[in-house]
């Protein structure tokens, strides 16, 4: 029998929680689109956002399961989600130089074909 959740459990917190914080960044990145030049481009306009953005696919990947295997293991609500970032930025920032970027680099020796078929 599957037990109920009630508004207490950290998991209804962490998705209403964390809905939110997308809902807001999601808001922030459409007005970062639509205003290339002002006080909001220029916050955003920084280095370690940039750098967020160029392992944000490892982040994504890596912290579910991460929050999964935290999840009974870490009773506090504040220090989980602090040991959620921490860990799913290390382990995606590692990824990144460690195998994705290598990876990446390999582009240039195996060009993709062209529409007609032919290397170039």
């Amino acid at each position: 029998m599957l037990a109920q959740r009630s508004p207490s459990d950290s998991g209804w917190a962490m998705a209403k929680v964390g809905l939110s914080v997308l809902g807001v960044t999601m808001g922030l990145v459409v007005a970062s689109v639509a205003a290339t030049s002002g006080r909001l481009a220029a916050a955003l306009d920084t280095a370690w956002l940039s750098w967020v953005g160029t392992i944000s696919y490892g982040i994504y990947v890596y912290h579910r399961p991460i929050g999964i295997w935290l999840d009974g293991r870490v009773a506090s609500l504040i220090a989980r989600t602090a040991l959620l970032l921490v860990t799913a930025i290390s382990i995606a920032a590692l990824s990144w130089y460690l195998v994705e970027r290598p990876i990446l680099s390999l582009k240039r020796r195996w060009p993709m074909p062209r529409a007609g078929g032919t290397l170039s």
